[in-house]
């Protein structure tokens, strides 16, 4: 069994992920 600690973790991680891409694609953009 999947602990729930766990499915939020993996949402934490995606929305770093995220944020870290879009990070990348305004520096490129300035």
């Amino acid at each position: 069994m999947i602990p729930v600690n766990y499915w939020r973790v993996t949402i934490i991680v995606v929305e770093f992920m995220v944020f870290i891409i879009l990070l990348l694609i305004m520096a490129d953009l300035i």
